[in-house]
């Protein structure tokens, strides 16, 4: 993969937390080494329960003394890896697998698909600096047909060094899923985690990011949703 140029946009709020105008050349891309992430075309209709919100661009619902909006990250209506604030690394040729899942939920998804090799799979959404130091928190839904799915989500800087870390005994903040048949909403507090604005995930000094794992040699089949930040 070629690497990927983060372009940060001044944004509402995020303007002041992010900076204008600046780019970041990050050669932090890295193809999929767990297998295919294939995926469907086409979309469907929400069957309701879902608290999306429209677009694939940020849309802030609060902004209220230069705090962070709550912000819709990506509702994956596009394959665009550039979107909001932030860029999608980790995907091969630089596009995202999007799809309409079997069991409807807001149009279509992020579809991650495959078996994953003795690497295992680290997908990220990349920001220009801390993701601890923007939001207090991320959301988002997910669902699986594939018995026994769980997957790891993560905060640290822009490097899909999880497992390697995980071997040198350092430790990032991490939370498991366990998805289902049905659509859940996971809720991701980074207070809950031990990071915030002054504690830092680790390889993040500079630029952050919002990991999905998979581990090594795992047959996986997962939808993801409406990915959200949530405001402090």
């Amino acid at each position: 993969m070629e690497p990927a140029k983060l372009v940060v946009a001044c944004l509402g709020a995020l303007g002041v937390l992010i900076g204008c105008g600046g780019t970041t050349d990050h050669n932090g891309a890295h193809a999929d080494s767990g297998g295919s992430t294939n995926s469907s075309g086409g979309s469907t209709n929400s069957s309701g329960g879902s608290s999306a919100t429209s677009g694939s661009t940020a849309e802030a619902a609060t902004n209220t003394g230069g705090v962070a909006p709550v912000m819709t990250l990506d509702s994956f209506e596009t394959n665009e890896v550039y979107v909001s604030v932030g860029l999608w690394m980790g995907f091969p040729g630089n596009k995202l697998p999007i799809g309409a899942p079997a069991t409807a939920h807001n149009g279509s998804a992020l579809h991650l698909v495959g078996t994953t090799n003795d690497d295992g799979l680290d997908v990220f959404f990349h920001t220009g600096i801390p993701v601890e130091r923007i939001w207090r928190g991320v959301r988002f839904w997910t669902q699986s047909d594939e018995p026994n799915s769980s997957l790891t989500v993560a905060v640290a800087g822009p490097e899909p060094s999880y497992f390697k870390d995980r071997a040198q005994g350092i430790a990032w903040p991490e939370q498991l899923v366990v998805p289902t048949k049905s659509w859940q909403e996971v809720v991701v507090d980074f207070k809950d985690l031990g990071v915030d604005a002054e504690h830092l995930s680790p390889h993040s000094e500079q630029f952050g990011a919002f990991h999905f794992i998979i581990e090594p040699n795992t047959k996986y089949d997962l939808w993801i949703d409406d990915f959200v930040g949530q405001s402090r």
